[in-house]
Parts: structure tokens; sequence; C-alpha cells
């Protein structure tokens, strides 16, 4: 499951029209530090558009849908790092999968056969 947790009012670059995107996290997951090696609770998060007004949105915070958060590769892209103003590469982005999707994707995988 995860829960929507914000929404956002965003323009569209190419047509100037508002559209909302809602903001859905999955839960406390415990990672190991590349640097330091040492554990740290992390929380994935990402955006997905939606198709209804603000207000809709407005009161759908909180609300928990089936499915999950995947880190899944892309191409590499630049962010600034908020604390400390470093630039960093990144080569993933986290996408939601709904509990739909990782059904179908169980079901029509493809068999093997030795």
């Amino acid at each position: 499951m995860v829960k929507i947790i914000d929404y956002k009012v965003r323009i569209n670059q190419d047509t100037g029209e508002q559209f909302c995107t809602l903001t859905i996290s999955g839960g406390v997951e415990i990672v190991t530090s590349k640097n330091t090696n040492r554990q740290y609770a992390t929380i994935k998060k990402c955006s997905i558009p939606a198709s209804f007004e603000e207000s809709i949105c407005r009161g759908l915070v909180g609300e928990e849908l089936p499915g999950r958060i995947d880190k899944v590769p892309c191409e590499e892209y630049e962010i600034v790092d908020k604390k400390t103003g470093e630039m960093i590469a990144l080569n993933f982005t986290y996408t939601y999968v709904n509990e739909a999707d990782s059904i179908e994707e169980t079901i029509l995988e493809p068999v093997v056969l030795a």
C-alpha cells in the first residue's frame, strides 16, 4: 500500500495549463549507506498526475492506494542537494506500480522451460 501525502498544482510547460499531481509514499524501509555502511530509515516517494481539480486532491491526502513504489533506471540527470548545495548525478527515479499491474506482470510473465 502507498499513501497520498501531498499534492501540487503545476503548469504544463507546453500549453501553460494547470494540472495537479499527487505525492505518494511507500512504507518505511531500512537501507545501508554506501558511504558509511550504517543503516538508516527512508521512505520512497513519487508524484503521479491527477485528472481532477485541487479541491479533490486536497481531500485525498491521507488516503491509501493499492500498490508500491519501485526504483527504476533512467537517463542520468543532475539535482542539487538542498542541504549541502552539492550537484548530484542520478540514474534512477521512483515510479508507482499499482496492484493490478503487479498481478498482470506475475500472470503474464513468460515461463521458461528447461
